[in-house]
């Protein structure tokens, strides 16, 4: 069976993601970036339930993103414990206590909608410190890691090939969450006023 278009671009976009991690991983170990431990725990474990989540919705297209999130993202959050910041602040604290509260309605509800929002929102305080962090000290995180990240994301969208609630809500807001970082990231007022 010939590969399709939307197949291809879905793979690319998960090879970007992982080859994203190389720069960003290579940053932590130089102590040029510090990745918040709140943001790379939440995220890893989010990305496994989105991962499990798209495999069993047949999803496949799409899947190669949330696998080099899932790989990835258990990496940084490892290497966090040593070169990493944060995690423990009461901002760090209550986006923790928010993905608890998410997961717990997701569970009660037992509906697939409220578990995928249940998702994004994990995601999103996951992202939280990380946002805050590319505003206010915007040197501290890759920007190439970012881009790559960026551009996967993008890729995602394009390889959505069924456009129906469940499968193109994820990538869609991966692709505006990260694009906040990546903007932050080059046009932050605290990186202008450094400049």
């Amino acid at each position: 069976m010939p590969v399709t278009i939307a197949e291809l671009v879905g793979k690319i976009a998960g090879i970007l993601t992982i080859l994203a991690y190389i720069p960003y991983i290579h940053a932590i170990v130089r102590r040029k970036t510090s990745p918040n431990r709140a943001t790379w725990f939440i995220w890893a474990f989010v990305s496994f339930i989105m991962l499990i989540s798209y495999y069993l919705s047949w999803a496949r297209n799409t899947i190669w993103l949330p696998l080099g999130y899932a790989v990835g993202s258990s990496m940084i959050a490892i290497l966090s414990i040593r070169y990493g910041e944060g995690g423990w602040t009461i901002f760090d604290r209550s986006c923790l206590i928010g993905v608890g509260l998410s997961i717990a309605l997701g569970f009660m509800l037992k509906s697939p909608q409220v578990v995928l929002f249940s998702n994004i929102l994990n995601d999103f305080f996951g992202m939280l410190p990380t946002i805050k962090k590319s505003y206010l000290r915007p040197q501290y995180e890759n920007k190439l890691a970012w881009i790559m990240f960026f551009a996967g994301s993008a890729a995602n969208i394009i390889a959505i090939d069924n456009w129906n609630f469940s499968i193109a809500t994820y990538p869609i807001f991966l692709f505006c969450e990260i694009g906040i970082v990546v903007g932050l990231l080059f046009l932050s007022p605290h990186k202008m006023a450094k400049s």
